[in-house]
């Protein structure tokens, strides 16, 4: 079989900084395959593996999600660059995606909408190590928990309780 490519055919500046894939998800409802991008300004691409091509890929908010460079130190700094360090698709609805990101940073998704619909700041700015949907039993399986983690602390949080506005502080 061919290699995959990816970030193939994007006609932009951002596929000469993609260095590679960080992590990669098969969601179990539908057998899309997401590849976490490194670099590239944080992108996760789908791909159906019948075409061996790429459906379509997710942009984060980088604007967002990067620090704001704030005195002559910061910009003498080399930017932070943003990846995506960690993938989950949630286990049984087919259509949330957790995201996690190389600024310390979570994002679930509903993956028919380009905009994530909760942002969670971890609060360390350390890369997110692994992102995972909690499955309980009964009526708490759907419930949207999640667990986010990274060098310094995991968290157990719901999608219910994060707001958009407040979950993203600039740092």
């Amino acid at each position: 079989m061919t290699p995959i490519e990816v970030a193939k055919g994007w006609g932009s500046s951002l596929a000469d900084e993609v260095e590679g894939v960080n992590i990669v998800d098969v969601n179990n409802r539908h057998g899309l395959w997401s590849f976490g991008l490194d670099g590239g300004g944080g992108v996760v691409e789908f791909w159906d593996p019948r075409s061996r091509s790429a459906l379509t890929r997710l942009n984060l908010p980088g604007t967002t999600l990067l620090p704001m460079q704030s005195n002559l130190a910061d910009s003498l700094a080399p930017p932070q660059k943003l990846s995506v360090t960690a993938l989950s698709s949630h286990p049984s609805d087919g259509l949330s995606m957790a995201v996690g990101t190389s600024t310390g940073h979570t994002l679930l998704y509903d993956l028919r909408s380009p905009t994530p619909f909760a942002v969670k700041d971890q609060g360390y700015g350390e890369p997110i190590k692994t992102v995972e949907w909690l499955r309980g039993g009964g009526a708490q399986e759907d419930n949207g928990r999640v667990i986010s983690a990274d060098s310094k602390v995991i968290k157990v949080w719901s999608k219910d309780e994060v707001s958009l506005k407040q979950s993203v502080k600039r740092h």
